[in-house]
């Protein structure tokens, strides 16, 4: 493996740059918030790319496109890969 292949450190999701891609290490808030994220896909584990950054972002997950608000942005912590992955 060479370094490139490598998790980097862990992030917010809302630090992700467009085209991106990461691993969810965790989601932090109220029960119903992570409910509801987990319901869209957005769940440990999982994998997603940053198509669109911004307060209202556009997140691919699973081969499809989600649309998520800042606050829940902050919430999501997740492990970006230095190499483009395929999402979903």
């Amino acid at each position: 493996m060479s370094s490139a292949e490598f998790p980097e450190a862990m992030i917010s999701l809302a630090m992700l740059r467009p085209g991106q891609q990461a691993t969810v290490c965790s989601v932090v808030g109220s029960m119903e918030l992570v409910r509801h994220l987990n319901e869209l896909g957005v769940h440990e584990g999982s994998l997603l790319e940053m198509v669109r950054p911004g307060s209202t972002c556009i997140l691919r997950i699973n081969g499809t496109k989600l649309c998520v608000r800042g606050d829940e942005l902050l919430r999501v912590i997740v492990t970006p890969f230095s190499t483009t992955r395929q999402a979903g």
